[in-house]
């Protein structure tokens, strides 16, 4: 059951905040987007309770922000270093 919890604030966290492929959606669009995943991606009785939650999750975020925007993969300097080869398991 954790990991349906996970899910859903995963998939919010992801909707409303921008990546470099994508921009973030706004919280209405993201929360219309996860009503109509409710019953096939999510579990119906969870999402609800998200929703019946999402004031004090509004007032946590605000309280917490993120300190550091996630950097873009196209900003980052190569520092030579490779990593190495992995190796088949078995």
């Amino acid at each position: 059951e954790s990991a349906r919890i996970v899910a859903i604030v995963d998939v919010y966290d992801a909707l409303t905040h921008a990546r470099v492929y994508k921009p973030a959606m706004s919280e209405e669009e993201a929360l219309a987007v996860m009503r109509a995943e409710s019953g096939a991606q999510f579990d119906p009785l969870l999402l609800a309770h998200f929703f019946l939650h999402l004031p004090a999750i509004r007032r946590i975020a605000r309280e917490h922000p993120d300190r550091t925007p996630a950097k873009s993969p196209q900003k980052e300097k190569s520092n030579g270093k490779h990593l190495p080869e992995l190796q088949p398991v078995g």
